[in-house]
């Protein structure tokens, strides 16, 4: 019957010393995590899928899609077979659809 060997295991202080490297930094205090929160779901994502734009719109995904086919929201960008829209881009397209809307009025 075969036996394994077993190899002592090596800490990382060991195996820099070992191969002349710097010793690693020291990882972050819990207290560091806290100062820089995690945006919120949701409204901090960059990101948006068709199910996460519809909801945040209040109207169906196929809705959704009915608007973007006729134009009334930009089109998204494919990930494979996914849509995605940039958060960014959504906001600057409705400020624009906000001004043009009101350039039209004031004629």
């Amino acid at each position: 019957m075969p036996t394994t060997l077993e190899r002592p295991q090596a800490s990382t202080a060991d195996v820099a010393k070992a191969f002349n490297l710097p010793p690693l930094p020291a990882p972050p205090e819990p207290a560091a995590a806290a100062a820089n929160p995690a945006p919120p779901a949701g409204l901090g994502a960059q990101w948006l899928d068709k199910h996460q734009l519809a909801t945040e719109l209040g109207i169906k995904v196929r809705a959704l899609d009915y608007r973007v086919a006729a134009g009334t929201l930009p089109k998204p960008f494919r990930n494979g077979h996914r849509m995605m829209w940039l958060r960014s881009h959504l906001l600057a397209w409705f400020e624009s659809q906000a001004l043009a809307a009101g350039k039209k009025r004031s004629r």
